[in-house]
């Protein structure tokens, strides 16, 4: 059995980047970037108004009121064909070219009409550049704008479009496949028969590894039958990540590690000092990383969040692996068996006087009620069996 610190630092480094990859912008969201982008206009691309007013020149309002000649209407989206010279101003909308000449904008709301339809009266001073967004005050062109290894979010997205990039390279994300096993085991349409369970483990992974824009190939529920199951692991094999629920312990039918040996893996720990989540497995066949994840929801859970996400972001490039962990104070006694570090469910809030969490009622790795209110894991060390509220204890985030 191998420390947990040390399991997960053998993981991470027998797990790389991929290779990149080019794909629409519509795809790029949640990617890691490969390259380097530079934008290839300047951002603004003119000197624009930041208002809808009138262009002046900012001397002709050293002395207000006064009014000035409208010489042209300029809307966002044209083109200025006059020159503003003293005693002129431009109508002007929000991001249209500010004209030669004029070298500030004075909002609508600082002027009122003149004594003709021509003119307009202006009310307050101005200074040259107010509300003018000069040329590539933003971005020049050929600037970097975002850098290899930055995540695509929303805001990148946005930045990307306004550069030009409809095709972005990115690292791609991982091929996953995932399979339950086990004779108790039976798909989630079907009403379980005495000794049997539905299939929970596999729908949890998908949906975990999906909210991070992996598409997961289920390969369905493999019974404790060597052939069926050696050629169901092998069949997982032929995707980067292999996720495996069940048959990973010590009984007489848990086949998963002893095949995947059979089939080339190189495993390099098969049981971890944690709890839940003993019997996970780690191991690597050519380009595939085995997960063998033990078969209980909360173990699930635990383990897959603890290696198989971090595995799965660095697969795709992210330079922030694992999820998320702060400290709460406790608000109530919690105990475990001591031996190996404890994750335990709990519920994490933010309060007047800080992080608190609250311990669910956990009756172990099978009470899968326990996750539905649970967002976090509280931590607890292997050498301790009682922590008493309201000591201050690590907590993982559950933001899933």
């Amino acid at each position: 059995m191998i420390p947990f610190d040390d399991a997960v630092r053998i993981m991470i480094e027998r797990v790389h980047a991929l290779d990149a990859t080019r794909v629409p912008l519509a795809e790029a969201l949640g990617c890691v970037l490969a390259d380097d982008v530079a934008s290839d206009v300047d951002m603004p691309p003119f000197d624009k108004s930041a208002m809808d007013g009138f262009a002046v020149v900012a001397a002709d309002l050293a002395e207000v009121p006064r009014s000035l000649r409208v010489v042209e209407d300029i809307p966002a989206g044209s083109v200025p064909t006059c020159v503003v010279k003293p005693g002129e101003c431009a109508r002007i909308m929000t991001g249209a070219p500010v004209p030669e000449g004029a070298d500030a904008v004075v909002m609508v709301e600082d002027t009122s009409p003149g004594s003709t339809s021509d003119l307009v009266r202006f009310n307050k001073p101005v200074v040259s550049g107010r509300n003018v967004c000069v040329r590539a005050e933003d971005v020049a062109v050929g600037d970097i704008v975002l850098h290899a290894g930055h995540e695509v979010r929303p805001p990148e997205v946005a930045v990307l479009a306004a550069c030009g990039c409809s095709q972005v390279s990115v690292i791609r994300k991982p091929s996953v496949a995932v399979l339950s096993t086990g004779n108790e085991v039976v798909p989630i349409h079907r009403t379980p028969d005495a000794g049997q369970i539905r299939d929970a483990n596999s729908h949890y992974v998908v949906a975990r590894l999906g909210r991070m824009g992996i598409a997961v190939t289920a390969l369905g529920i493999a019974a404790d039958e060597p052939a069926a199951l050696k050629a169901a692991l092998a069949e997982g094999m032929e995707h980067d990540v292999l996720a495996v629920s069940g048959g990973v312990s010590m009984g007489d039918y848990d086949l998963v590690p002893g095949l995947l040996k059979e089939l080339g893996a190189e495993l390099f720990f098969e049981k971890v000092a944690m709890q839940p989540g003993k019997p996970t497995v780690f191991g690597r066949c050519g380009r595939t990383a085995v997960f063998g994840l033990p078969g209980n929801p909360v173990s699930v859970l635990t383990a897959g969040e603890l290696f198989l996400v971090p595995a799965v972001r660095k697969m795709m490039g992210f330079q922030r692996l694992h999820t998320p962990r702060r400290t709460a104070t406790l608000t109530a006694r919690v105990k475990h068996r001591t031996g190996r570090i404890a994750h335990v469910p709990g519920i994490v809030a933010e309060t007047e006087d800080g992080w608190t969490v609250q311990p669910l009622t956990y009756h172990g790795s099978a009470h899968m009620h326990a996750l539905r209110a649970a967002n976090c894991l509280i931590v607890l060390p292997a050498d301790v069996a009682v922590v008493d509220a309201p000591a201050a204890v690590e907590i993982v985030e559950l933001r899933v």
